[in-house]
């Protein structure tokens, strides 16, 4: 036997085998590319995802219409507060400051920081040491805006606070909440028996340069089990003018 031959033919068999699957592959990620770009997802090819996935949703389905704009912000100073590399401002109080009950803890809040009027108790994240508040916009909550409060033994040790002041708004072209519920239970792997215990539209912040230059984005929050968050962008990549490179640096 010609093994010099059987080699060559080998290799182009090889070759052309490799080619076969890969043409298979490209067309299989064309379809499913322009099946997710026609937008159009029905309820009947959601629940046969999450049958085939065996995940269910508990939660309340939001008003799949809503649509919000992105923001463009600033963040606020603390003056003589440290900072981290996110412009989340921190102060540890010596001594503590008396929180016996959350009443008192608000009542501090509100004296101290003018913009407390825009933040709701986060209950889910809370727990007796430590008390969350969530920022808000237009009712929508802006999940990286927050006031964390740190407590021990009824007094207040410890807080970290971000507040974005919105300057802008910014029309962005929405994918449907079908579309972004069937990106989620797709592209996350979830455990067989999961629970999507809670969605909510509301904002992220993009990652930014400084504390002027912030670009908050439209997002769908899944709650998988009432403790893990799982963030879905609400938009295409197509932000207007000076935004549009920002959405391919996004804030992990």
């Amino acid at each position: 036997m010609d093994w010099s031959r059987a080699k060559t033919i080998f290799i182009i068999s090889f070759i052309l085998l490799d080619l076969f699957l890969a043409a298979q592959i490209n067309q299989m990620i064309e379809q499913k590319s322009n099946y997710l770009k026609t937008d159009e997802i029905s309820e009947e090819q959601i629940r046969e995802l999450l049958e085939a996935h065996q995940i269910e949703i508990t939660a309340t389905i939001p008003n799949r219409t809503t649509q919000i704009p992105a923001l463009q912000a600033t963040i606020t100073p603390i003056l003589n507060w440290d900072y981290d590399e996110k412009w989340v401002y921190h102060h540890s109080f010596k001594p503590p400051i008396p929180a016996p009950d959350p009443e008192t803890l608000q009542k501090y809040l509100r004296e101290k920081f003018p913009f407390f009027h825009e933040y709701t108790y986060s209950k889910e994240p809370s727990n007796p040491n430590q008390r969350i508040f969530l920022q808000q916009y237009n009712h929508h909550p802006i999940f990286d805006g927050k006031i964390v409060c740190n407590l021990k033994n009824g007094q207040m040790v410890n807080i970290q606070v971000l507040h974005f002041q919105v300057k802008d708004r910014v029309n962005v072209d929405f994918i449907s909440f079908n579309h972004a519920l069937f990106n989620f239970i797709a592209r996350e792997s979830l455990p067989k028996g999961a629970k999507i215990t809670s969605i909510e539209l509301g904002y992220r912040s993009m990652y930014y340069p400084g504390p002027n230059e912030v670009i908050l984005v439209p997002v769908w929050r899944f709650t998988v089990d009432n403790k893990q968050h799982y963030y879905i962008y609400a938009t295409t990549n197509n932000l207007n003018d000076h935004t549009a490179w920002k959405t391919n640096n996004q804030r992990k």
